[in-house]
Parts: structure tokens; sequence; C-alpha cells
């Protein structure tokens, strides 16, 4: 037997960083409503946005999209849901209303998207983007280089309507 004063002290750091892995598990999955979203001093979001559709300032205008709202909607949610770490925590067809929830590749820190489709009145369509960083004050650029990826694979399926 040993006694206490010799048995060798457990690490701690494993432990220590299990815990943060579960803490950092953890995500958002409500997401926004973009006709009352507040967004927050940090550095860590993202918006595109139609005009009118959100009381907060868009980062970018939201494209316009020579399609109709459903169609939009299905092929968003068909290209998004395949992104590498990504889940759909939320699906509103009705509102063409989408939450996602995309992980980083080391860490699993989640991100969480809200996505939605707007009905234009000629038939045409417009799209919100908002992602956010659950952990952490800055991105290093992230949620933005994610949601103009992201529109960019809507843009390489869905015919775009010329900017006025």
């Amino acid at each position: 037997m040993q006694s206490e004063g010799s048995m060798k002290a457990r690490p701690r750091f494993p432990t220590i960083l299990s815990l943060f892995a579960l803490v950092a598990c953890s995500a958002d999955t409500a997401g926004v409503d973009f006709a009352t979203l507040v967004r927050p001093s940090s550095p860590n979001t993202y918006l595109v946005c139609p005009k009118d559709r959100c009381t907060a300032v868009a980062d970018e205008h939201g494209p316009v999209y020579a399609a109709p709202a459903a169609q939009l909607y299905e092929r968003a949610r068909t290209l998004l849901s395949a992104e590498p770490r990504t889940e759909v925590v939320q699906e509103q067809a009705e509102t063409f209303r989408l939450v996602l929830v995309q992980r980083s590749a080391f860490f699993r820190f989640p991100d969480t998207i809200t996505i939605q489709v707007f009905p234009l009145p000629d038939g045409d369509s417009s799209l919100a983007v908002y992602s956010q960083s659950n952990y952490g004050y800055g991105d290093f650029g992230v949620n933005k280089d994610r949601v103009r990826g992201w529109i960019g694979l809507i843009d390489a399926q869905v015919a775009r309507r010329p900017a006025p």
C-alpha cells in the first residue's frame, strides 16, 4: 500500500479540458426573429438582411432571387444542411425559417445561424441570414466568411436578380 504522501497527483488538465468541452457543446437553438433582432456590441455576428425586414443594421442587404420563396427555402435547406458539422435544429417551412448550428472543427464551438426567406410581391424572394458565435468576443471573421460562402452556394443554384 502506498501512503498518501507517496501517491502521485492526478493531472487535472484532462478533467478541466473535458468540462470545457462539455460547456462548449451547448448551443443556442432558438435563433432570432429578424423583425426584433438587437445585435450585441461584440464583433462576433454577421447579418445579411433585405431592406425593411430587420430592425438591426445589416452588414449587407439581402440578395433578391428570381425564384418563389418556397423554392429558395427548399434549395437553401438542402444545401446548407449538408455543410460540414452543421445540424438543422429548427425548421419552420410555413414561415420559410431555418435555425442551424455549425461547430468548429477542433474545439467544436457552436455558432447559431438563422435563415429566413421572404416572398416578394413580384414572385421573387429574398433572404436574411444571421450568424452568431455562441462563445467568445471576436470571431476572426468566421461568421462573415460563413454567410458569404453560404450565399455563394445558393447563388450557384438559384438565379439572382441584378441589384437595382
